[in-house]
């Protein structure tokens, strides 16, 4: 069923983020739609199945759509999606962190990737930076593909990896991994951003600092 978010005030004059959440399963997307609109730069402008997306998405116009590819049709969903003109910016919301999986993903046109076991803030953190033309992963994720890419830059020294095996974006990574560039340059140069951990304050000093926070799921 569609469900669309009234206009939000727009009197301070900031740009709010125009999501819509394509989940097929109820209590999950409802409990996302009430996570999003919590936030003030976030205006979600529907909540629907994968089968309503592409309309809701004509009538609607978000700038970002955040899709869960667990059901069948997310892949035909997000075909559809970039079908549209201009296509809104598709962060897809996955269970399955494999390597295999992120690249047919990225392959397929997404612009993010995040883990259901990620955090409400890393969530929202990734919506914000695909919605800067950045990818977004987790750092789970990041540290998979850049294991993967090692390996083929040191067969590549060796001269038994052949490029032609690679998907377009390990090949630009490759080639930056055998100029010798280190793993945080890599990422800034493909727009790869890995998602921080949110600020957390310290019981003992009452003060702002960057301890790590235990990991923890979106409310549903």
């Amino acid at each position: 069923m569609h469900q669309s978010r009234a206009p939000s005030n727009t009197t301070t004059g900031t740009h709010l983020l125009r999501v819509l959440l394509v989940v097929d399963v109820p209590f999950y997307r409802e409990g996302l739609q009430l996570l999003l609109t919590q936030e003030d730069a976030i205006e979600v402008v529907g909540a629907v199945t994968t089968d309503e997306a592409r309309s809701a998405a004509m009538h609607d116009a978000p700038s970002l759509v955040l899709l869960d590819i667990s059901p069948p049709g997310a892949r035909q969903c997000l075909e559809r999606m970039r079908e549209l003109s201009p296509p809104p910016r598709v962060v897809a919301l996955a269970v399955d962190e494999t390597h295999d999986s992120v690249v047919s993903w990225i392959e397929a046109g997404v612009s993010g990737y995040v883990s259901k076991n990620s955090t409400s803030a890393e969530l929202i953190d990734a919506l914000h930076t695909a919605a800067r033309g950045e990818w977004a992963c987790s750092q789970l994720v990041m540290s998979q593909i850049m294991k993967r890419l090692s390996t083929l830059a040191a067969d590549a020294r060796g001269a038994t990896a052949s490029l032609t095996a690679l998907t377009a974006r390990e090949r630009q990574i490759l080639e930056l991994v055998a100029q010798g560039m280190s793993n945080k340059r890599i990422a800034l140069a493909v727009s790869i951003s890995r998602m921080p951990r949110p600020r957390t304050t310290c019981t003992t000093s009452g003060e702002s600092c960057n301890c790590a926070t235990e990991p923890r799921s979106p409310p549903i």
